[in-house]
């Protein structure tokens, strides 16, 4: 559905989208934005990479580095004692977050780039003859952005203003000294916050005493799959089991290979597709261990592009994908698994368990073992074959219901472009 408003006018800002790899998330997204509004601009932290995807005819991409001058860095310290800042830290107070030199330099830091952003909103409207009631500004993260344009909101209450909250621009306890900058400031003037999750948005209401409940709404993220091609069948003799993600410490790819390494008794297939800084010392640890096991073959296939991961699922047999990460949001490896028929096995970590349950995949403790890791990969292995196709249809229902980017987003902008 096209909603074209010829006064509309969208300012987004990414942290690298469409530059470079990251954000490919965003690629699902950026064509219902552009529907809904005359005029788009992406203000991308990117600074040094080409524009690698499509954008539609009516985005501009424009090119801002989040920090801040140092003039602003000055005047933000000079403010310490101004009721935004006096408030923030009271609020750390109230949350027992520490006010130690980290959190205070973090705290004043944001505070500067919040002022930078005002600056560049308000050369941007300028230059581009912007009218304010019609603009509506979109931080993809909830982060300095999110704080930048809850200033601008506030200091311009005719302008809307969003953003999406996912994982780590969520949960406070997770980041050194247990502190994210203004979460209570950018709740409380933005327009509405749209957390991936429903785990998120109980997370905030919490955080925020339940004072800005009517701001918290859960918009999911969404993947296509727009023939609803499921993947093809495989050998019965073989299980096909496939992860996707970075490999970096929190993925914990290697828990993995030491959970294959106890199967003796089925034969395994195992696909990794992801790079990482620990890439090689995980590919190492995979020679070295599964290499002598006539059970188990594996494959690390490094990085790919998106289309070439949905292209993969279409095109070639996955029986179960895995994803045993100690921390997650809402992760959209798993839904483009689900949207193939393929189930999956997950941790128990943030918004996960709103996408597997018992009927679709398998559920694991966060602390999970290697031997409960293998003993969930073996008991769906010896499932006959008309549980497994249940386990599949049950996983391409659960994309359908709630993981379908057409019907996800055209939702998301429906609500956004009348807030």
């Amino acid at each position: 559905m096209q909603m074209l408003n010829n006064r509309r006018t969208l300012v987004f800002f990414t942290d690298t989208f469409p530059c470079g790899s990251g954000e490919t998330f965003i690629e699902n997204e950026i064509s219902y934005l552009a529907g809904a509004f005359a005029q788009v601009y992406i203000v991308t932290n990117n600074m040094k990479d080409d524009v690698t995807r499509p954008i539609p005819t009516n985005v501009k991409v424009a090119r801002y580095q989040y920090t801040a001058t140092r003039d602003n860095k000055f005047r933000a310290i000079t403010q310490y004692f101004t009721p935004i800042l006096k408030a923030e830290r009271q609020f750390c107070k109230q949350k027992g977050v520490a006010l130690n030199r980290q959190v205070l330099a973090t705290m004043l830091g944001t505070y500067a780039k919040m002022h930078e952003t005002e600056a560049l909103l308000q050369m941007l409207i300028k230059q581009e003859e912007i009218d304010l009631k019609n603009l509506y500004l979109y931080a993809y993260w909830m982060n300095d952005m999110a704080a930048s344009i809850a200033l601008f909101k506030k200091n311009h209450p005719q302008v809307k203003a969003f953003c999406r909250a996912h994982r780590w621009d969520i949960y406070m306890e997770k980041q050194p000294n247990g502190y994210l900058p203004f979460r209570q400031f950018i709740i409380k003037n933005l327009s509405c916050c749209y957390p991936i999750s429903n785990d998120a948005v109980a997370y905030l209401n919490a955080l925020t005493n339940n004072q800005y409940h009517n701001k918290l709404i859960t918009a999911r993220l969404g993947t296509i799959n727009t023939n609803y091609q499921l993947s093809p069948e495989g050998n019965a003799n073989e299980l096909v089991l496939l992860s996707c993600s970075n490999v970096i410490e929190r993925k914990r790819v290697g828990l993995i290979i030491e959970a294959l390494v106890l199967l003796n008794n089925v034969r395994i297939k195992w696909i990794h597709i992801g790079g990482g800084t620990l890439y090689n010392e995980v590919k190492t640890l995979a020679e070295k261990k599964l290499s002598g096991n006539s059970h188990v073959s594996f494959e690390m296939n490094g990085p790919m592009d998106n289309k070439d991961i949905i292209a993969y699922y279409a095109n070639n047999a996955v029986d179960l994908f895995i994803n045993v990460s100690e921390s997650e949001g809402v992760p959209v490896s798993i839904m483009e698994a689900n949207s193939y028929g393929i189930p999956a096995i997950a941790t128990n970590t943030g918004g996960v368990a709103e996408m597997i349950d018992s009927t679709n995949g398998f559920l694991l403790d966060v602390n999970c073992t290697p031997e409960t890791i293998a003993h969930t990969i073996k008991q769906y292995a010896n499932l006959s074959v008309q549980a497994k196709q249940q386990y599949k249809a049950n996983a391409f229902n659960t994309w359908y219901t709630l993981y379908n980017a057409q019907k996800n987003y055209t939702a998301f902008v429906g609500g956004v472009i009348n807030l």
